[in-house]
């Protein structure tokens, strides 16, 4: 009984000094390129086989439009910035079909020749979109753009807040365009940003639940707007909350008609877009492709996927209730490794005995054994990580179980055998054969005051 309850004291007390790294690597950040290559074995083993159900789509869900390759070839004639008479044209079609908010993920900021003396181009173009919010319900601002391209000319950024600032009081709404990656792939939004997707009004809402740019603009100057763009979105101090998948999986059926692509102007005609929540993008070249958890998607899908990660968000495990079952995890991990490696010890100390081809084979047969047991439970895991996640719920079991894996080892080579004793002894022999305590309990008991915090 004594030797069980040591065993499992010890198992706990690694398992909650590596929970307690985890925590903190977390906070600082630290994690994203595991939680990417996590996310990528997860969906590499489990199959991509998911059926929806039109039923089951939720009415929010927005619909994403895509200015194609075809469409910048035959229409804009791949002139970049897009022809903004055209652009103009496309605006009012969609207009026309009365969705419920339009998000526009482009820069329709004037061309830095234009500033100073706007085109005719550029002015039918404003005023489209001053004519789109006429539909937009009282006190919301229904049109949300991007803020434009910051360039490096201090005149030039003077008159991208000053074209702002006037769309500001034609009634539109501006957010930032930042995208999250870790390791190349996009597993979460910036939930702390006025992000495109944070600051379009949700259909039927009524007004904005989060406050765009706009409040900002107009109470500063350009070189305080500026300043404060660089320094939100420097990538450090952004929180971030995990994309819902589910609106991939949306958007990859034909049959919901969530993603459509723009080829001429004239294909608006066809689309159904009353009442829906729009955001319009360009999917043309390569440039403005990421990876996500389920494929490639263009940055406005991403943008989307933001917004309805943001209405339908993920359910994250609380940082306690992760903590107390990666401990609960690590004693049975701890005790399955330990035993692993003790039969790989005596098979070991049974061919320094006596070297002979069976004794060989059986301690280097139990040595593939142990890295393949370990290889299977990592893969049990992720492979519940991936139905989890299809579930709106993410658990990384790697940390837990590859450290549990080390320290499986580690205990088996330095198995030493203490008196029977309980109580006062108990602690002390604790005590005395964990010397690591002095840091252990500090780190894990600043862990578990975090708690309330979070």
């Amino acid at each position: 009984m004594y030797k069980a309850l040591k065993e499992t004291t010890h198992h706990a007390l690694v398992a909650a000094v590596i929970a307690s790294f985890v925590f903190i690597a977390e906070q600082q950040h630290l994690l994203g390129w595991l939680d990417a290559i996590s996310i990528r074995m997860s969906q590499a083993i489990n199959l991509d086989n998911h059926q929806v159900n039109s039923a089951d789509i939720p009415d929010d869900t927005p619909v994403v439009l895509h200015i194609t390759d075809t469409m910048y070839e035959n229409v804009f004639f791949q002139k970049a910035p897009l022809d903004r008479s055209k652009l103009a044209i496309l605006i009012d079609e969609i207009t026309k079909k009365k969705p419920a908010a339009i998000a526009i993920d482009l820069d329709l900021s004037p061309g830095a020749d234009e500033f100073f003396l706007p085109s005719i181009a550029q002015i039918e173009l404003d005023r489209s979109l001053k004519k789109a919010t006429r539909g937009c319900s009282p006190k919301e601002k229904c049109i949300t753009l991007v803020t434009p391209q910051i360039v490096q000319s201090e005149e030039v950024r003077a008159q991208q807040y000053h074209w702002m600032k006037s769309r500001c009081i034609d009634g539109i709404e501006f957010s930032f365009p930042t995208l999250v990656m870790h390791q190349a792939v996009a597993i979460s939004y910036p939930s702390s940003l006025p992000n495109l997707g944070n600051v379009v009004p949700r259909a039927g809402a009524g007004r904005n639940t989060k406050e765009g740019l706009c409040g900002y603009i107009s109470a500063h100057n350009h070189s305080q707007f500026f300043s404060y763009q660089n320094l939100a979105t420097a990538g450090r101090g952004i929180k971030t909350r995990q994309l819902n998948t589910s609106f991939f999986h949306y958007l990859k059926d034909p049959s919901s008609k969530l993603e459509l692509n723009l080829d001429t102007i004239d294909d608006v005609a066809n689309l159904e877009l009353k009442n829906k929540v729009v955001f319009l993008g360009g999917s043309y070249g390569k440039g403005d492709t990421f990876l996500t958890v389920t494929g490639a998607f263009s940055g406005v899908s991403l943008h989307a996927a933001g917004y309805f990660s943001k209405i339908h968000s993920i359910t994250n495990t609380t940082h306690a209730a992760a903590f107390f079952l990666d401990i609960i995890i690590g004693i049975l991990l701890g005790f399955i490794f330990v035993f692993s490696w003790e039969l790989y010890g005596r098979s070991k100390s049974s061919y320094l005995k006596i070297s002979s081809i069976v004794n060989y084979l059986k301690m280097r047969s139990l040595l593939i054994i142990n890295l393949f047991l370990m290889l299977f439970i990592l893969i049990a895991f992720y492979l519940v990580s991936g139905y989890l996640l299809e579930a709106q719920l993410w658990l990384n079991p790697g940390p837990l179980v590859i450290g549990m894996f080390i320290h499986g080892l580690l205990t088996s080579k330095h198995t030493t055998h203490v008196e029977h004793e309980c109580g006062h002894g108990y602690i002390k022999g604790l005590i005395r054969h964990h010397p690591d305590l002095i840091w252990q309990i500090p780190l894990i008991t600043f862990v578990l005051f975090s708690f309330f915090h979070h």
